[in-house]
């Protein structure tokens, strides 16, 4: 079949009323969509502002935390709220005010569009009442929408909102309970499946407290020569290693750390976590720092050569320990204590390797 084309008559008035068509349809889409957006501004519900005072910071929360805690502090953004309520004060008085000027308005309007309707007979007539309509209409239900059903969306999230960090501000309160009874010479320990549950429901900013009070907890009873409470950070390591969602080498570096302190030390579960925390943090520590994971590694190696009485390596292990050893060029052997030193030292004479690692200095 063939279509058969139009005459030219025929497609003038297709063209005619294709113009119109499409006019009345910018003329109802834009009346609907200024009709809607003024219903919205009307309709806006309003948040209800609740006072309260701010209590102090929570015994053993950690800085800030107490603002996290505390309901008053924060609340719903009202900005849009205000806007809307100015704007409905400055439309209503503008619009009494220049209520008289309004047919004239719509009438100039009408003439002007209806101009664009290809001759159509008392075409800004229909141009006006078809504004009026879509424009009525529009208001109308977007009025209605917004209160009915913006109202109670807002409502719902903010009913969820507050469950959720009333739950999340249980799980922060609970972790550090936990630690605190985990950390507390003398105390009954928690189960450690609770406290690797816990440590995993905290939020970020409550596991970066926490591992702070373990990493101090655990250098100052190391300082001390406390086994025991350094034996009580091993634990909270764990489930900070175990629960959190981003893996941070610096769990595992001071969990080996505190296996290297225990007595008795256990030195193959400190070595293997030391070495996945450069692995974690990057093969160089020219780049990366952290040069004691390096430096207690090799510590590692020589402990545990003294206590089998075989203090020389083999090349292998050896090579392996000089390495490591380079590291004291950040790390800075003065600052290791003294039976460390004098381990240093006494590896380095039987290995015969002081050329390679002149960073282990001998009183003459």
């Amino acid at each position: 079949l063939q279509a058969r084309p139009l005459a030219p008559g025929q497609f003038a008035l297709w063209r005619a009323v294709a113009g119109v068509f499409g006019t009345l349809m910018a003329v109802a889409g834009a009346a609907t969509v200024c009709g809607a957006l003024l219903g919205f501004v009307f309709g806006i519900p309003r948040a209800l502002q609740g006072g309260g005072s701010v209590g102090p910071e929570a015994a053993g929360q950690p800085a800030g935390a107490a603002a996290r805690g505390s309901e008053s502090r924060y609340g719903a953004n009202t900005s849009l709220e205000q806007i809307s309520d100015w704007l409905t004060k400055i439309l209503v008085g503008v619009g009494l005010t220049q209520l008289t000027e309004l047919p004239t308005a719509l009438q100039s309007y009408s003439q002007f569009v209806g101009q664009s309707l290809a001759g159509v007979s008392d075409g800004h007539v229909f141009v006006g009442a078809e504004t009026l309509y879509f424009a009525i209409c529009g208001f109308l239900v977007s009025y209605l929408w917004t209160r009915l059903e913006l109202g109670k969306a807002l409502s719902e999230v903010e009913m969820v909102t507050r469950a959720e960090f009333e739950q999340e501000k249980q799980a922060n309160a609970l972790a550090l309970q936990l630690v605190e009874q985990q950390l507390r010479k003398g105390g009954a320990k928690p189960v450690e499946s609770d406290l690797t549950q816990a440590i995993a429901a905290a939020d970020n900013l409550y596991r970066s407290h926490i591992f702070g009070r373990a990493r101090s907890t655990r250098k100052e009873a190391y300082a001390k020569g406390d086994a025991d409470t350094v034996q009580r950070t091993v634990p909270i390591f764990k489930a900070l290693i175990a629960g959190s969602p981003v893996v941070y080498h610096q769990n595992q570096g001071e969990l080996g750390f505190a296996l290297m302190a225990l007595e008795p030390p256990d030195l193959d579960a400190a070595e293997a976590q030391l070495t996945e925390a450069i692995k974690l943090r990057g093969e160089s520590w020219k780049t990366y720092g952290y040069e004691f994971y390096e430096v207690a590694r090799a510590l590692c190696h020589i402990r545990r050569a003294t206590g089998r009485g075989e203090l020389k390596l083999a090349t292998s292990d050896r090579d392996a320990v000089v390495r490591d050893l380079q590291a004291l060029k950040l790390a800075r052997f003065e600052t290791l204590d003294a039976t460390t030193q004098q381990q240093l030292r006494d590896w380095v004479d039987a290995n015969g390797v002081r050329d390679k690692v002149p960073e282990v200095t001998f009183v003459a």
